[in-house]
């Protein structure tokens, strides 16, 4: 009978040993990852023209399906001051295990001054997990890209944009040339200008449609600016 009892014991401990294993694994694969830097700072002129890196870590050995990036901070939802590159157009997104995503943080350049710092928080969720960074940066240096007109340079605020961007160019001398917008596969979708561009700081409007006034659907675009002196390229967002 003790003996019977003793296998009996052994039995039940087995079978409540395996159902806490079995519910062990049979739970939710932990979603969780490394968010670095903690901060990114923007203090010198450097910092907003390269911009600055962050990693999303996957420690795990399976893949981790990150939900959305905030990309844009609601203190300044109006004037868009920060995005994230490169451009993600649909969520989620894979990490496969033991990898990283890298993505880095820009600064739009603003045709008007910011008042005071700006301090803002970029967000990274998963199904059951969130983390942030820190986004600082001296809204004074901001206009640092400004300082970058001439030499046929070419500016769109704001990029990313929604309904509308203006693109500046910065002209040496007057010339000929032509402005265009081309999509991902570099096919022509609209004519913004062509003629005699006068030297200095023209201005040209893009309401994001193509040359029937049909809106463009969401994604990259090029804008292409072709005068006597060659060909310059800017990438912009809609969004």
């Amino acid at each position: 009978i003790a003996g019977l009892f003793c296998i009996q014991f052994m039995m039940a401990q087995w079978i409540t040993d395996s159902s806490v294993r079995k519910d062990m694994n049979s739970g939710t694969p932990d979603d969780s990852f490394i968010l670095t830097p903690d901060t990114l700072w923007f203090i010198t002129g450097n910092d907003f023209t390269e911009g600055k890196e962050f990693r999303i870590h996957n420690p795990h050995n399976y893949s981790l399906d990150v939900q959305h990036i905030d990309a844009f901070g609601v203190p300044c939802q109006s004037c868009l001051p920060w995005y994230t590159t490169p451009y993600i157009p649909s969520y989620p997104v894979t990490i496969p295990a033991s990898d990283s995503l890298t993505m880095t943080v820009k600064f739009v350049v603003v045709d008007r001054p910011l008042s005071g710092n700006i301090y803002d928080s970029l967000k990274v969720s998963t199904a059951g997990h969130s983390g942030h960074i820190i986004i600082a940066a001296d809204s004074g240096m901001i206009m640092i890209g400004m300082a970058e007109h001439g030499a046929e340079k070419i500016f769109a605020v704001p990029n990313p944009f929604t309904n509308w961007m203006k693109i500046s160019l910065g002209i040496t001398h007057e010339t000929t040339g032509d402005v265009m917008i081309y999509n991902s596969l570099m096919q022509p979708v609209k004519e913004i200008f062509t003629g005699i561009i006068s030297q200095g700081k023209p201005n040209f409007f893009w309401d994001g449609t193509n040359r029937y006034g049909a809106e463009l659907s969401r994604g990259i675009y090029f804008i292409t600016v072709r005068t006597d002196s060659g060909q310059k390229t800017l990438k912009v967002v809609k969004l």
